[in-house]
């Protein structure tokens, strides 16, 4: 962390002005130019367009799996680690500070001196309410809203406690995970899992009793015999409470349904 009497002193070399400093009978110069606020202002934003368009593709293709680490740019919006660098090079700690902060004169005065810009940042993350651009995991990505409906919202309409609404929503995250051409429909107040790839394919929701009910479907008949997943035989890798019991059986079920609808059929 910079310290004030070295924060002020890289100020007033950024001010712009030349200073002199001696060494005996040697003297020696620097000067450091700021760019202007119009000039910073112009290259970020072009920077956040390039930015903001991978993160919509990502999005949209679902690449980036929950517990990945990546980059954050707003309280919904992600983008992995790879295409951020890619994409802004050298400027990656620029951004970050013009994204939580934005450019103004008085910011731009410190734009050349990286220690300075780097202090700024912490600032902005750490006095923010989290919704800021920072390196972080990928855990509130919500692919969910990306469907026409959910199984979450089947169960908000049957009054269902919100414990197992919530553990839906997010084990339909993880089970989206790679599988853009997916989406879930209402269909007679179910929630029925759909793919583009294969449409005759369909996989039918329920809940009852605290267990998930996945019929599959071919031609619009039923293939096979309904699958359940109960929260209660949820197996656990590690210890865990009810929610991740009820998280790991809602993504069972919703990666079986997916498995169907989304698979090669040749």
């Amino acid at each position: 962390m910079t310290n004030v009497q070295r924060l002020d002193e890289r100020a007033y070399m950024a001010s712009g002005r030349r200073r002199e400093r001696t060494c005996g009978e040697a003297g020696f110069q620097y000067e450091i130019a700021f760019p202007s606020w119009e000039r910073v202002e112009q290259q970020m934003h072009e920077l956040d367009k390039r930015v903001e368009a991978e993160a919509r593709k990502q999005y949209e293709r679902r690449e980036i799996y929950p517990l990945d680490w990546c980059y954050q740019l707003d309280a919904t919006t992600f983008i992995s680690m790879a295409a951020f660098e890619r994409i802004l090079g050298e400027e990656q700690t620029h951004y970050m500070l013009w994204k939580n902060r934005n450019a103004d004169v008085w910011t731009t005065t410190y734009w050349e001196l990286p220690e300075v810009v780097d202090c700024l940042l912490e600032r902005s993350i750490a006095d923010g309410d989290g919704n800021e651009c920072c390196f972080t995991d990928a855990q509130p990505i919500d692919y969910a809203r990306s469907c026409t409906f959910t199984p979450g919202e089947m169960l908000r309409r049957q009054k269902a406690e919100q414990d197992v609404e919530h553990a839906a929503d997010d084990g339909l995250n993880y089970a989206l995970y790679r599988h853009p051409d997916v989406d879930v429909i209402e269909c007679a107040g179910y929630a029925v899992f759909v793919s583009t790839r294969n449409p005759s394919r369909t996989v039918r929701v329920e809940y009852r009793g605290d267990t998930w009910i996945m019929q599959a479907f071919e031609q619009c008949r039923p293939w096979g015999i309904p699958a359940r997943f109960d929260w209660r035989d949820a197996p656990l890798d590690i210890p865990g409470t009810e929610y991740r019991q009820r998280f790991q059986a809602a993504r069972s079920a919703f990666d079986y349904a997916i498995a169907w609808v989304d698979a090669e059929v040749r």
